[in-house]
Formats: C-alpha cells, structure tokens, sequence
C-alpha cells in the first residue's frame, strides 16, 4: 500500500470532492476485458486439444445404471444387457455418462458421451442439477450487480477509487476502462434469466450515489450514461451447510451421488484455481489417469505466447495504425493483433465500427475465426462495444451485419433477423 495525504490525494484524482475523503490509500489491482479472456480461455483449450462449442444447450442428462457387484449380476441375468445402455433421467437413478445437446442455432440435437460430466454453468447449475435429481437442493444464490458507463473525463486514465463500505455497505468503484469511466456496482438479490437488463432505479442509483464523491465543479446525470449492464454473479451455498445464511464468494465444488461434478461460485482472478481443483475432483471420480500434473499455472493463454508491452508499438511502426488503435488491440488481443493488422493491410480496409471509439471493421471478420456466429457474439462477447457506448454500437450494427453476412453467406432473412435481435 502506498498512504496518500488528502493533497496528493486530490493531485492523483482531481475529480473526486476533496470533502469526500481526508486521505487515501493507493494498492494495484489486475483489470482485464471479461469478454476477451472468456475467449482466450477457450482457444487456449482448443489449442491443447479440446473440442469447443458455442450456442449450445444440455436439455438432458444420459445416464447408465450402477454397475452391480458378482452377486446381483447372477441374480438377475438382464443387467448385462442393460449396463451399456443409456438412460436420460430427471432423477438420481445411475450414473452420469454424458448429455444431449442441442444446437440452439439449427435446432439439431446430439448427444456427447463422458466419463465424467463437470457442471460449470455459473448461475445455471442448479438447473443443470435438477436434471440429474429433480430433489436436488439448490446451491447458487444469484446476486445482481449493475455497472454503468460514462465518458473517460470522469477519471483518470491509470488510476481509479474504491469506497469499500458505502452507507448501505455497498462497495463503489470508479475506474478506467476501455477508453470509458466504469462505475459500479449494486448487490441485489435477483431471479436468474437468460437476458438480465439494469433497472433504472440501479443506474440512478450508481449516478446519484456517485454524485456525492464528484468534485462540485463536475456535474454528473444520468444523460451522462453512454451505456449500462448487468451481470449475475453465482454465489455459492454449501447444501450441506446447516445454515442456509451461510452464502460464499468463494468457489465451492459438489459431487452428487450420480457422479456429476458441479463447480459454482469463485471468481474471475481465481479461475486458475478453480479449472485445477474442478478438474481433480473430476479425476478422481472417474478413476481417470492423466499423463501429467496440471499445467495451469505456468501456462499462457491464447495471444499471450508473443506478446510485450511494446506490442502496440510494433503495430503502430509495422502497420501504420493510429496509436490509439494499435493500443486496442494490442491489449485486447496480445499478440493475435497481428493477425487483425494483416487483415487491415491485406484488404486496404482500416475503417472503425463507430466514430471516437477504436473497434475495427476487420475485427469483425477475424472474430469469424474466433467461433462468432451472431451479431451478438461480435458487439458484446468479442468486442466490448455494446457495453461500452449504446447509441453508437446501435449504429454500428447494420454494418457488422453486412460484414459477417458476407463471411456466412447469411440470407436477406437472416440479416434481417440479426439486425432486430442485435438492436
């Protein structure tokens, strides 16, 4: 920890009231896109070997019965012809041998068979788990939290506040990120949906409750809002807790009698941890035996191999790109950058998705490669443009439209229905 007088206090964040605080304590923290890194995680694991797939849904668990010892065997001669076969079941009757999986894009179903099934769905576990017993006590508890965006004036770029016990023991922060003011959050118990929205009263109150820490020269409102989210955190309860009060932030893993291993709760700066614990308990309840120890700790993630803090350098001095967009990049996609600047040189086309924000139009071509197959996919979970500026990414939309209709050969009906779900 580095100690702040209240003068250099207010010297490192001049927006902040200086009657806010008399002193101030300055640590260093880890930021990353959550967008980019879900992805990078996931070609890191197609790289190693693993099969990935996107826009789907398990709607059924298989099943196989127990195996049963000598004795039972020769008691009832049919069980030999019923252990290999598969059972879907909503009960806790077998064993876990796989899922059906349907494609939510064509609508086909398949299934995929397993040793052991990890159930790693965040606030969707309980789901997953009642398919595997329809009694199952549920283990998430989901919390929402809404951030709100506003114009990069309202904070420094390298620096950002915490109040970690707000009046009504919330913690608020101010910080910057990808060229904007992130400013957040709430901590609402919530009901689980596929599509959670912010909820005016929660981005009036992150705006107002903002208000009292902003300097009094500094107006803040909420036209001041380029753009809102909200996200559902899975926090975890023990079902074998005696006290249903007991509610972790920490991540927590259960095995059901069936085999099923379900992972829930954790957070992002400890995923490492939680893929190492989730994949030994996997081990052993399937007697499985790995050729090696886990490797996560030393091992990078996809676009991390090659690159440097001088990365954005290199594209700026290679490829000609603005500094701003070069540092985008770089920071976004590590040393896969290269690959979109190849693409700006290659096609002559170094246009941008929206005025004033650095998302290029080729960056919609490469997320193809990155396993986007909506619009969806490329404003908000390959790109940070629908979280980042609303109105803006509005307007960019007909474009990534066209653009990845030309990479899908998309039908005019199909565009059309990109645009309306986008929007």
């Amino acid at each position: 920890f580095l100690f702040l007088s209240k003068r250099k206090s207010a010297e490192a964040f001049p927006m902040l009231n200086p009657e806010s605080f008399i002193c101030s304590l300055v640590y260093y923290d880890g930021q990353m896109n959550d967008a980019r890194m879900n992805v990078a995680i996931a070609l890191s694991a197609a790289a190693h070997g693993a099969t990935i797939v996107n826009h789907t849904q398990v709607t059924q668990l298989l099943k196989k019965p127990f195996e049963l010892n000598n004795d039972n065997n020769n008691n009832n001669n049919n069980n030999d012809n019923n252990n290999d076969k598969n059972i879907t079941s909503t009960n806790n009757v077998g064993r876990v041998c796989g899922a059906v999986v349907k494609d939510c894009i064509s609508g086909e179903e398949f299934e995929v068979k397993a040793k052991v099934v990890v159930n790693a769905t965040g606030p969707y576990c309980d789901a997953i788990r009642k398919m595997d017993d329809e009694k199952a006590k549920p283990i998430v508890v989901p919390s929402s939290g809404t951030h709100v965006m506003l114009p990069s004036y309202f904070c420094p770029p390298h620096i950002g506040y915490v109040d970690a016990k707000t009046r009504d023991g919330r913690v608020l922060f101010i910080l910057p990120f990808e060229g904007r003011t992130l400013v957040g959050t709430t901590d609402t118990p919530c009901d689980i949906s596929q599509h959670p929205s912010p909820s005016e009263s929660d981005i009036n109150f992150i705006v107002d409750y903002l208000g009292q820490f902003i300097h009094p020269d500094i107006k803040v409102g909420r036209e001041d809002v380029t753009a809102a989210w909200t996200g559902i955190r899975p926090l975890a309860r023990d079902p074998k807790a005696h006290s249903t009060a007991e509610i972790s932030r920490h991540h927590l893993i259960h095995v059901e009698d069936s085999g099923l291993v379900t992972i829930v709760g954790g957070k992002w700066t400890t995923y490492r941890k939680m893929a190492e614990d989730a994949v030994n308990t996997a081990i052993k309840v399937g007697t499985l035996y790995p050729k090696r120890s886990c490797q996560t700790e030393l091992l990078p993630v996809w676009g991390a191999h090659d690159y440097s803090r001088n990365t954005f350098i290199q594209l700026i001095q290679r490829y000609q790109l603005p500094q701003h967009v070069a540092e985008h990049l770089a920071s976004n996609y590590g040393d896969k950058s290269f690959r979109i600047a190849e693409l700006v040189q290659q096609s002559g086309n170094d246009r941008l998705l929206a005025d004033g924000l650095p998302y290029l139009e080729a960056e919609v071509i490469y997320s193809v490669h990155e396993y986007a197959v909506t619009t969806i996919d490329v404003i908000a979970r390959r790109t940070r443009l629908a979280f980042v500026d609303h109105d803006k990414c509005v307007s960019a939309i007909p474009r990534v439209v066209d653009i990845l209709a030309t990479q899908q050969n998309w039908s005019d009906e199909r565009k059309k229905q990109e645009t309306e779900e986008a929007q």
